[in-house]
């Protein structure tokens, strides 16, 4: 029994070791799957919370973020090739969250004074020596709203983990694809809710939310409080979804050029998914003008502009591509002469007048 045990043992060991490895990949692959899932989170949750401005929403991102962080560094303990890919911008993380650290340790008076000399003028209370009589003690931080410090120091540390966490996760071009198409759809969501927000709009945000300065009724918003960050987020869309329009319809030329015949079936999937794409970047754009963000529109603009050098200097943009991109200029114009020309006019001569006074009324921009 003995001898038969013996022989038994390296296949009952080899058996473990597999059931082990197998165990290892079934949960990496699972660990995986939940990164993916928090990143959709990211991107596609967490900017209906008031865009990241109400504490909810600044609570939400992080808890995303944390679940993203530990999902992903678990699946590096658990799975046998793990990695970390270097990168510079690592040291400006660093930097960026010893900068903000700095602020809320504390400190002598006595370096306070070398660092921040105006402390002493701004909080005359907070001096040891002050000629209003008695001081309400010796301030003890660079930070003049050290609680508020200490909160962006986690949001900092949300968006650091963030990058950090996609760096190691994009791996191939396949990723970077994913993620612009992810970042492209988040967009078209965006636009079409503040869309539809604004033409059925009650006042409030996601028709529950009362915001005392802010209603849905005058402009288009979305879920952010601020248009000029609602229009930022479409900006960001801008050049994924351009892109995912230039090289489908690439991809389409290239086929035919070969002479490879697709089924009349599979070429009008192609054709109506292309439709679908500029009439998705149309809405894009309307709903970003409509939000009447002079600096929103700024940013659209660059948008267009730098994805249009980098596809022409990438020789990405055929004939199709251009008359596609004019398709999108003619379906934008005509929403506009349908609703909003005349407002989004009116609001663009201000940008464009180089009036300081027309574009800063209250000077609250300039102090």
């Amino acid at each position: 029994m003995s001898r038969h045990g013996s022989r038994r043992s390296p296949s009952v060991n080899q058996d473990a070791r597999w059931t082990s490895g197998a165990a290892d990949r079934s949960a990496g692959a699972l660990l995986l799957r939940l990164v993916e899932m928090a990143f959709l989170s990211i991107i596609f949750v967490a900017p209906y919370f008031m865009g990241g401005r109400h504490p909810l929403g600044r609570f939400v991102f992080v808890v995303f973020v944390v679940v993203l962080a530990v999902a992903w560094f678990t699946r590096q303990y658990v799975i046998d090739n793990r990695y970390w890919i270097r990168s510079a911008a690592n040291w400006i993380l660093l930097a960026g969250f010893l900068l903000v650290l700095v602020q809320v340790v504390t400190l002598p008076a006595s370096v306070i004074s070398v660092i921040s000399p105006h402390t002493a003028a701004m909080l005359p209370m907070w001096t040891e020596v002050t000629e209003f009589g008695p001081s309400l003690g010796a301030w003890s931080h660079l930070s003049m709203t050290p609680s508020a410090t200490r909160g962006g120091m986690v949001f900092f540390l949300a968006y650091g983990l963030l990058f950090l966490v996609t760096a190691q996760w994009i791996r191939s071009i396949g990723h970077v694809e994913k993620l612009l198409r992810w970042i492209g759809l988040s967009a078209v969501i965006m636009a079409s809710f503040g869309l539809v927000q604004y033409i059925a709009s009650n006042g409030k945000f996601l028709w529950i939310y009362e915001h005392p300065y802010r209603n849905t009724s005058n402009v288009v918003l979305g879920s952010f409080i601020n248009r000029n960050h609602f229009t930022h987020l479409l900006a960001l869309g801008i050049g994924p979804l351009t892109w995912w329009i230039v090289t489908t319809l690439r991809q389409h030329d290239r086929s035919e050029q070969r002479g490879f015949r697709t089924r009349r079936v599979d070429e009008n999937t192609v054709w109506i998914g292309i439709v679908v794409l500029v009439i998705a970047i149309g809405v894009v754009m309307f709903a970003g003008l409509l939000s009447s963000s002079r600096g929103g529109a700024l940013a659209m603009a660059v948008a267009v502009i730098v994805s249009a050098i980098m596809f022409f200097r990438a020789q990405l943009l055929s004939k199709t591509s251009l008359q596609a991109l004019i398709g999108i200029a003619v379906l934008l114009s005509a929403s506009l002469l349908i609703h909003g020309y005349d407002r989004v006019v009116n609001r663009l001569d201000d940008l464009t007048s180089g009036d300081l006074d027309e574009l800063d009324r209250d000077r609250g921009r300039r102090n």
